[in-house]
Order: C-alpha cells, then sequence, then structure tokens
C-alpha cells in the first residue's frame, strides 16, 4: 500500500512539473508575442509620424509658394 501510494505520488509529481514547465513555456512565448506585437506598433507609430511630418512640411512649402505667386495679384487687387 505504501509503495502504491509513494509511485502514485511520483506520477503525480512529474506530471505537475510538466504542467508547471509547459505554462511556463507558455507564458514566455506569449509575453515575447506580446513585447514583439508592441516593437512592431512603435515602429509603425514612428513611421506614420515621420510621414506626416514630411507631409506637413511638403503643404508648408507649398503653402508659401502659393503666398509668393499670389503676391503680384494680391498688390494689383490692393490698388484698385
Amino acid at each position: 500500500m505504501l509503495g502504491t501510494m509513494v509511485i502514485h505520488g511520483f506520477v503525480v509529481h512529474t506530471i505537475v512539473m510538466e504542467m508547471r514547465r509547459d505554462l511556463q513555456r507558455g507564458y514566455e512565448d506569449a509575453k515575447d508575442s506580446l513585447g514583439d506585437w508592441a516593437d512592431d506598433a512603435k515602429d509603425r507609430v514612428r513611421e506614420v509620424g515621420d510621414r506626416v511630418r514630411d507631409v506637413a512640411s511638403r503643404g508648408a512649402e507649398i503653402a508659401d509658394d502659393l503666398r509668393e505667386r499670389a503676391e503680384p495679384l494680391r498688390r494689383v487687387i490692393k490698388r484698385s
């Protein structure tokens, strides 16, 4: 009877340890995946920020160019 209980305890202990290792691996994998997703999201946000700054800069250049081109017309209209 005691031998059976020792064998049963050993089997249960082995199964529990395997489950703990599997859970730990799953946790680590999930943590790594989440970290990768976060890094990808940060990179994409930086890229979008760079694009927005580029577009805003181009828009400002176009507005300045239009102001310069419209200046002679503005002067003529102002004199009238």
